[in-house]
């Protein structure tokens, strides 16, 4: 059941999760996420003494999966990261605060990996997806918006 009375209605019961909290989560995460990139960075220096176009792009691509892969099947699985449940919150539907879709799931995750795409851009591309959470009512990201979802206290 939505709440009608607050012009920018969220599911009946649920709370809103801070901005801060989430960037906690979204920071628990990313370490999780790139230390397996980053130790297999090291790993490519050991063995041929550079990190190579053809090997930066093969990290690329693999962080792109990852990520992908770690944000909508946690997401969808249990409307959590490790992040998230770390946190305390977790992710839901904004319709009628059920459980997320495995397709709301993945697109919330493809806007998050669309931002890394281009590592030169991906610090304020990623601030620019998170941050929006500072000026929207909902506190939604892009990522959220997109994919008509919510944060909210667990």
């Amino acid at each position: 059941m939505i709440r009608r009375s607050s012009p920018y209605p969220v599911p009946a019961g649920d709370i809103l999760v801070s901005v801060l909290r989430r960037g906690v989560a979204a920071a628990v995460d990313l370490a999780l996420i790139g230390l397996p990139i980053l130790l297999g960075a090291l790993d490519l220096v050991r063995r041929t003494g550079t990190v190579d176009a053809a090997g930066a792009r093969v990290l690329a691509i693999e962080a792109a999966v990852m990520t992908i892969a770690y944000h909508t099947i946690g997401v969808a699985w249990t409307g959590k990261t490790v992040g998230k449940a770390v946190m305390q919150c977790r992710v839901v539907r904004l319709d009628n605060g059920g459980r997320v879709t495995a397709s709301q799931a993945l697109i919330r995750a493809l806007v998050v990996t669309i931002a890394l795409v281009r590592p030169d851009y991906a610090i304020p591309a990623l601030l620019l997806v998170y941050g929006w959470a500072w000026f929207d009512p909902r506190q939604q990201g892009l990522h959220d918006r997109a994919a008509g979802t919510i944060v909210v206290l667990d």
